[in-house]
């Protein structure tokens, strides 16, 4: 499917509120799809040529730690569906930490048809990384997931699982 017209922009504030670091934007996008986006579902279409979505967030910096989260929507003709995230990020001595959670909350029958997934799909995420030379960086993830999977589609990941992955990277 490709897009036409399509406009993007943000808002973002970086400052303090009493004495508390917080990052907070908005961002959204609007277009129109093309090449048969009207066409049903069923026949590779989006049932609609609409193409929009929207998504708010902040960070703060509160007693060493940084707290995070944000809401969004995402409609791409039909299929649309309604998310959040939240996080909690601290540094321990020289170990960063953080713990990831992002979730749908509200999706349509098309976005279960399109994409095999549920409204109650999520994901979360530990991560840590600490500095074991200059400039060289040991990371890691390990991650949940529900897929929530609906009715016979198969998103290719599975329905539910973890995974995990580590690595070396360069930090200048």
């Amino acid at each position: 499917m490709e897009g036409k017209n399509v406009f993007e922009g943000g808002l973002v504030y970086d400052g303090e509120f009493g004495g508390v670091g917080v990052l907070a934007s908005v961002v959204g996008l609007y277009g129109e799809l093309v090449n048969g986006a009207e066409d049903s579902i069923d026949d590779g279409g989006f049932g609609d040529d609409k193409w929009w979505g929207v998504q708010g967030g902040a960070s703060i910096d509160l007693f060493g730690f940084k707290l995070a989260g944000s809401v969004g929507r995402s409609v791409v003709g039909d299929v649309e569906n309604d998310f959040f995230t939240a996080g909690i990020g601290a540094a321990l001595g020289p170990v960063n930490t953080s713990i990831t959670y992002g979730q749908l909350f509200d999706t349509s029958s098309e976005f279960e048809e399109v994409n095999g997934i549920g409204d109650s799909a999520y994901n979360l995420v530990f991560s840590a990384d600490v500095a074991i030379a200059p400039g060289l960086v040991l990371a890691g993830d390990v991650a949940a997931f529900d897929n929530d999977q609906t009715g016979d589609a198969d998103s290719g990941t599975g329905d539910t699982g973890w995974t995990a992955v580590g690595s070396f990277r360069l930090s200048f």
